[in-house]
């Protein structure tokens, strides 16, 4: 059998031999990084490059927060709102850091039994500070992914009535509830008993060319009712009075107490990529060993968060212009835009598509964390029977909540609040 290394040199001596690479193989090498790093049990021969290992920070960063961020410049203004953006941008980036030198440090001590424990959050929890620090790590693990599928299917119900409404199913389904229970009885719950979902790299993907696209036409919309002087109605809130933003303030700075404790709540549950980094880690240290993947997956993680912060400004600032007072009060800031139009209507189906997909992702790591918490020397696929009770004892608070409430601010308000802060910024 070939060692990878004899791989890599073979690579190697066909590339110089044929120099000319096409645009269409730069695509294929970049999916198939993306593909391995969400598939951590799929090697490819060779190094993971820097775009593959940026993209995969991207989309595990920039996710439904971003629909709730225009709500954070309400409560203290667009000047202060993008203060705290960059703010928390730097402090996720030095978390991610610090993260990583403990990392590099423990491995360098050569700990028994901690070639594999420290590629966790958890591991390195417990290595840190022992069982307390290990728990400590895996309860705000599991309440981060409660929030965040939480904070999928408030939005995901408001959608699908949205898209309901122009269909024949309206004169079937007419509470928003109701799709969301069709849903997840015949869609969200069967892919929730997967007990492998490593293949749907590919939603993540499509949810950052909706999430993308999505910023682009908020941007565009504020551009268009800023230039012609439209006064924009707000759909979700059609029977309401006002419906408009007419005559309410533009404010760029707020320092009252309490909405500034709910706009950095929302800003710091929105950026929320630290534990993506040691899978990641993982896979890159296998060809670039653990030195130089340490210092890739930092300067991926800053390239990831400038992108993203840049389009959270964006989309931040150009739907509080256009909504004012109302950004907080829909489901989501989507909610507003008019679903006839053609643009508007890809972008709810897509987010819809994406967040179906995305919800057993997290799920999944939610009840890979539980199962260690209740049975730690499980070291195979858990019994069926054990599997779904997990899955259930997970889905139903979750699912109870996302029914009760209806808006998104709130839920990554109050969630964020009590789980970003530990995992994100405490804890590293």
């Amino acid at each position: 059998m070939q060692s990878p290394c004899g791989q890599i040199q073979d690579l190697s001596s066909d590339d110089d031999r044929d120099s000319v690479v096409t645009e269409t193989d730069s695509l294929s090498s970049f999916i198939e990084d993306v593909s391995v790093l969400m598939d951590p049990g799929v090697h490819k021969a060779g190094p993971v490059g820097m775009p593959g290992v940026v993209f995969n920070l991207l989309q595990t960063t920039m996710g439904v927060g971003i629909l709730s961020l225009a709500a954070s410049y309400q409560y203290c203004g667009a000047g202060l709102g993008s203060i705290i953006v960059v703010f928390v941008a730097i402090m996720t980036y030095l978390s991610v850091k610090l993260m990583l030198d403990t990392f590099h440090m423990l491995h360098t001590l050569a700990l028994p039994d901690s070639s594999s424990s420290l590629y966790t959050m958890e591991g390195l929890g417990k290595h840190c500070f022992g069982r307390t620090g290990q728990v400590a790590v895996q309860i705000a693990l599991i309440g981060m992914c409660c929030v965040a599928m939480t904070a999928f299917l408030v939005p995901l119900k408001a959608f699908l009535k949205s898209v309901g409404d122009e269909s024949p199913l309206k004169h079937v389904l007419t509470h928003p509830n109701e799709y969301l229970l069709a849903v997840m009885c015949l869609v969200i719950f069967p892919l929730t008993m997967f007990r492998r979902v490593s293949k749907l790299w590919f939603t993540s993907l499509l949810g950052t060319f909706f999430v993308s696209t999505f910023v682009a036409v908020s941007i565009a919309y504020d551009l268009y009712y800023t230039m012609d002087n439209v006064t924009p109605t707000c759909q979700d809130l059609k029977d309401d009075n006002p419906n408009t933003p007419a005559g309410l303030p533009f404010v760029t700075f707020r320092f009252d107490f309490k909405d500034l404790l709910s706009a950095v709540s929302l800003i710091s549950s929105s950026y929320v990529c630290q534990i993506s980094v040691f899978p990641i880690l993982k896979e890159l240290q296998v060809y670039d060993g653990k030195d130089k993947a340490c210092r890739k997956v930092k300067k991926a993680t800053g390239w990831a968060l400038s992108a993203v912060t840049f389009m959270y400004i964006g989309a931040a600032y150009s739907g509080y212009d256009v909504w004012r007072g109302l950004s907080e009060k829909p489901s989501s800031i989507l909610a507003c835009y008019d679903i006839h139009e053609p643009v508007i209507a890809v972008m709810y189906i897509g987010l819809a598509l994406n967040l179906m997909f995305a919800f057993p992702l997290v799920m999944f790591a939610c009840r890979s964390v539980l199962l260690a918490v209740v049975n730690p020397s499980l070291t195979t696929e858990p019994p069926l029977w054990l599997h779904t009770t997990l899955t259930l004892l997970i889905l139903t608070p979750v699912l109870s909540v996302a029914l009760l409430e209806d808006t998104l601010s709130t839920v990554m308000g109050i969630g964020g609040a009590f789980t970003s802060p530990p995992l994100t910024f405490l804890i590293p």
